[in-house]
């Protein structure tokens, strides 16, 4: 049973949780930036690649159409990597302007290395869980995010890195919008 609204308790309950997975995402991204830094891809190149190593011989427009990015970031991104000896790209047969992309067996080593590095740090959060607490903990998360969804009238999605990407971009919109009308105001304080 839940408490009713507005009830002060449950509300600072409310905030305290909300708190603390908010302080679960935030450490996570701060772990994978310290990540970085010793490691030989960055993030974007661990996606794309992955994303390649999913798709053998994709062309690099189904690469920025699957990864919400640009044929120019793709090109851009697989420059070094290709120099690296990560990956080759070899022109279409069917398209002499495209190329089809393939990670070779030091790309798949490389792009093992940093999943591996990410992974044992995920283990290591959920150290110590049985298997039968994850599935509730996991029961829990969904059940949040799919009242959440409800109450702003959505239909519940699925986590994919695609459904993320499309609430970043969303979010990152909604900013855009917030950053335009603060500066609409603050020129129209400034005019007074």
């Amino acid at each position: 049973m839940t408490k009713p609204m507005g009830n002060p308790d449950a509300s600072e309950q409310y905030r305290m949780l909300f708190g603390r997975l908010a302080k679960l995402h935030f450490l996570r991204r701060i772990y994978i930036r310290q990540v970085e830094h010793t490691a030989p891809l960055n993030g974007t190149q661990v996606h794309l690649l992955d994303d390649i190593l999913k798709h053998p011989g994709c062309k690099q427009i189904d690469v920025a159409e699957r990864l919400h990015i640009t044929p120019a970031a793709v090109a851009m991104t697989i420059k070094p990597l290709k120099q690296l000896g990560y990956l080759t790209a070899a022109v279409c047969p069917d398209n002499q302007r495209c190329k089809q992309l393939e990670l070779t067996e030091a790309g798949k080593a490389v792009l093992q290395s940093c999943c591996d590095v990410i992974d044992r740090f995920d283990a290591s959060v959920f150290d110590g869980f049985s298997e039968a607490e994850l599935r509730q903990l996991t029961d829990y998360l969904r059940r949040m995010t799919e009242q959440m969804e409800r109450a702003l009238g959505r239909e519940p999605m699925d986590v994919t890195p695609l459904a993320l990407k499309t609430l970043a971009e969303e979010i990152a919109q909604e900013n855009a919008v917030c950053t335009a009308l603060v500066h609409h105001s603050d020129e129209q304080k400034g005019g007074i």
